[in-house]
């Protein structure tokens, strides 16, 4: 999947109150499928990505589950790089080195680290 997805992240709240009404969620029956049925839902549903683009991304996943022996479960997460990067600390527009990259320097990194551990 490429960056320029047209997933929507964070999800409005309709469409994760939509989700959880369609899951599969019966935990006496619940079999892979209904995990898959899930996934699917959620990247499609919730996120806005098309099927093709979810089960692109399901199917790396589980690639992924299969190189490691299946022993760790692979988490199905969309990453999306905003048109308009901002750091998170200091609402900066910056080029991020890396798609995921959160923060425009190792200061406003540490600077969000210290305001998690104080509650604030």
């Amino acid at each position: 999947m490429n960056a320029r997805s047209t997933a929507v992240l964070p999800p409005p709240p309709a469409a994760v109150a939509a989700y959880f009404a369609q899951r599969r969620s019966s935990l006496a029956g619940f079999t892979p499928e209904d995990a898959r049925h899930n996934e699917m839902l959620w990247l499609v549903g919730a996120c806005g990505l098309s099927e093709s683009e979810a089960a692109a991304l399901m199917a790396s996943a589980r690639a992924l589950e299969a190189e490691n022996g299946g022993s760790e479960p692979v988490a199905v997460v969309p990453v999306v790089q905003s048109p308009d990067p901002r750091c998170n600390a200091c609402g900066q527009p910056f080029q991020p080195r890396r798609e995921w990259s959160r923060y425009c320097k190792v200061n406003c990194k540490q600077r969000a680290k210290r305001a998690r551990r104080s509650g604030g």
